[in-house]
This record gives structure tokens, C-alpha cells and sequence, in this order.
């Protein structure tokens, strides 16, 4: 998975492991994933779920842009051992469109305003500074948001797994670490 690809996965170290996580994190999202008893921002459907793990899914609007929590699997992978697959496409869309709007607003603003072309005309490379700033808070920016966004989504998914599965990570183990984590030297 490349840096500006939305989508992440990982391994959490949870000793003991209930036998009926599945349950349990069902249980979780039903009730509220991020904050349980509150749904308003946090409101997900369970598309499939057997002994071995879960996937849930974001509603609405609200919810896809919230955390960027929009497509989850979880499942065991060994006795103590859950891994993880999130993809945020949905949140990552919302990001694209905002960008497409602003540099549509931008481009409207410079045809109808005359003024505002005046403006940018005065300087030397006006134009090329005015179009570079547009294609870049337009294109290049919601890329960029996606890829500074994939940490804190993925350590807010571990945090809720921690918590829901009563247990917190398992310090000595590497791999279960963020994908986006760095250690401090």
C-alpha cells in the first residue's frame, strides 16, 4: 500500500484474547464505535461477522467524513493475535471534492472578477503563482490530507480495540505497532 493510498491494515496483541471478540466488538459498534451510547457521528452497520471476525461498514454523510473509519475488517490471526483492514475511500472522495470545489471557486472568481485578474496580473508570475496555488490546494492537497490522516485514523482504531477488548496492547511487540508510527530516538 502506497503513502497516499486510503487504506491500512495491521496486527494488535491482545492477551487475553476473548474467545467471542466478534461479539464483543459487534456489541461496540452497535452501541457507538468511537463514543459508546452516541451514534450521531459514529453511525456504522455490520455487514458480515462469524466466530473469526467482523466487518463494519460507515452511514451516511456525518460518519464517512468523521474519523475515516469507513470500511473495516477485523478478524483473529493466531491465539492472541487480531489483525486489521481499513479502507477509507469514502473519506478520501469527501477530501477530493472539497479540493475540486475550491479550485472551481478559484477559477470561477478569476474569469467573473476583473479586479481579482488585475490583481494577479501585477506581479511578476502572477499567474503562474495564482494557478499553482489553485492546482495545488485543489489536486494536490486532498492527497496529502489522505496521507497525514492514515495514522490518526489507524491509532484511533487501536485505541477502540484496546478498549472494547479490555486489554491494551502488548508493548514488546513490534509489528503491532501503527503502520504510521515512529519511534522516538
Amino acid at each position: 500500500m502506497g503513502l497516499f493510498a486510503p487504506v491500512f491494515e495491521g496486527h494488535l496483541t491482545v492477551d487475553p484474547l476473548p474467545e467471542d471478540f466478534a461479539s464483543i466488538l459487534q456489541r461496540r459498534v452497535e452501541s457507538g464505535l468511537l463514543a459508546p451510547g452516541r451514534r450521531d457521528r459514529a453511525d456504522y452497520e455490520i455487514t458480515s461477522k462469524d466466530r473469526s471476525g467482523l466487518t463494519f461498514v460507515a452511514r451516511g454523510l456525518l460518519t464517512t467524513y468523521n474519523v475515516g473509519l469507513n470500511d473495516v475488517t477485523v478478524g483473529r490471526s493466531g491465539a492472541n493475535r487480531i489483525r486489521y483492514h481499513v479502507s477509507f475511500w469514502g473519506w478520501t472522495r469527501i477530501a477530493v471534492v472539497h479540493g475540486l470545489l475550491l479550485g472551481a471557486v478559484l477559477a470561477a472568481a478569476f474569469a467573473l472578477y476583473p479586479p481579482m485578474r488585475r490583481d494577479v496580473a501585477t506581479y511578476a508570475y502572477g499567474a503562474w503563482v495564482f494557478w499553482g496555488m489553485a492546482a495545488f490546494w485543489s489536486l494536490i492537497w486532498p492527497w496529502l490530507l489522505s496521507a497525514i490522516h492514515k495514522p490518526h485514523a489507524e491509532r484511533a482504531l487501536r485505541r477502540i480495540l484496546s478498549e472494547t477488548l479490555g486489554a491494551a496492547p502488548a508493548p514488546d511487540a513490534a509489528e503491532g505497532e501503527p503502520s504510521g508510527a515512529r519511534r522516538a530516538s
